[in-house]
């Protein structure tokens, strides 16, 4: 081969990789200015560098998400794409008679889930070809890029099982096919089917894709993927000794669900010891569970923004002991960032609640950045 063809294949397939890869995205959202949702970003955008993916970043933001964060963010290479809050439409057969609608957990949680729906407008992001959409308090923990290459399905709609209901599938992780007439046809389904929790959820579960459980392989337009694609924090760790165990393939990402939010479970680690002794057993317990999905995100966060990550001692308060602990046993030896000195700049608190898993994320005014 010449040297003129040899620089001329090398050029195109150079320009083929990234043609390929420049119609496929990860794209996140983030709403609101003091709920944490930045930082998750940041912390999802360091995890995809770390696993090495090639996918362009997008991170749809709201109109009060502050510049600094989206400076942030850009530093990462996410490409900020400013959308509109979309209100998800609350439908429910609740009998009132049977049921407290007005209840303050019910209505704090229709508040929380409200603008989930905003998210429906990464369907608009015609330019490619293909997206993987995260929820920004998931994390990439494992190669990925096959998923959205249609590793397990080519619908235009892939989702994984919610840890409960199982038969239904969970938001936070998803392989779409934008297109105009599908974002249209999600708005109607708002309206017209809606959400009994009031959030994104239902309205994709029990509209765009009803059949999800018991679809074939086959169908063009609702696809099925596997748990370790979207795998909740609580599970992570016994999930992934299972399949390694197993032999099959490891989790690919870990999906802080629910309430205990990385970024609001770190603050724990500044306060004082006798703040601390404070924390019911019980929710130390819960915490020392996940200590290795917590410390993989603490890595990526404080890795993304410079600065050095602080001790889990806190987190790791629930065990025992490290060796009674499997998972803290897993943490302390993954956790390198275990280092005392950190800074509190990224995350300064402004109130404290007694309990992580209390709805913290329904108050949204627990954090500032």
């Amino acid at each position: 081969m010449s040297a003129k063809l040899l620089f001329f294949s090398l050029c195109c397939s150079f320009c083929v990789f990234n043609v390929v890869h420049a119609a496929f995205a990860v794209v996140t959202l983030v709403t609101g200015s003091k709920n944490g949702y930045s930082s998750g970003a940041l912390a999802l955008g360091q995890s995809l560098i770390d696993v090495g993916s090639t996918l362009s970043r997008v991170a749809m933001v709201t109109a009060n998400v502050p510049v600094d964060d989206r400076r942030q963010m850009e530093r990462l290479g996410w490409q900020i794409h400013q959308v509109e809050p979309l209100p998800c439409r609350v439908k429910h057969n609740f009998d009132a008679a049977k049921y407290d609608l007005q209840a303050s957990n019910v209505q704090a949680g229709l508040q929380r889930w409200k603008y989930t729906c905003t998210k429906f407008h990464a369907w608009n992001l015609v330019s490619y070809e293909r997206i993987l959409f995260m929820d920004s308090d998931t994390l990439a923990v494992g190669s990925l890029d096959d998923v959205v290459f249609g590793a397990y399905s080519n619908s235009s709609f892939q989702a994984a099982p919610d840890t409960f209901p199982p038969d239904n599938f969970n938001a936070g992780v998803m392989v779409i096919k934008p297109s105009a007439a599908a974002y249209a046809h999600l708005l109607q389904l708002n309206e017209q089917v809606g959400s009994v929790e009031g959030g994104d959820q239902g309205v994709l579960n029990n509209g765009l894709c009803p059949r999800w459980a018991t679809v074939g392989p086959n169908d063009p337009h609702c696809g099925r993927l596997p748990w370790l694609v979207n795998v909740g924090a609580a599970h992570y760790t016994t999930y992934r000794a299972l399949q390694e165990g197993s032999g099959k393939r490891l989790p690919c990402v870990v999906h802080f669900d629910g309430d205990g939010k990385p970024w609001t479970v770190l603050l724990f680690e500044y306060l004082s010891p006798a703040e601390q002794a404070q924390i019911p057993a019980e929710t130390r317990g819960r915490l020392a569970a996940m200590a290795l999905p917590h410390m993989l995100w603490r890595r990526a966060y404080f890795r993304a923004i410079e600065q050095t990550e602080p001790a889990a001692h806190f987190l790791l308060s629930g065990a025992s002991d490290a060796a009674a602990n499997p998972a803290a046993a897993a943490a302390a030896a993954a956790g390198g960032g275990a280092r005392a000195g950190a800074s509190i700049a990224p995350l300064r608190r402004k109130r404290v609640k007694e309990d992580p898993f209390d709805s913290w994320d329904t108050k949204q005014e627990h954090m500032e950045r």
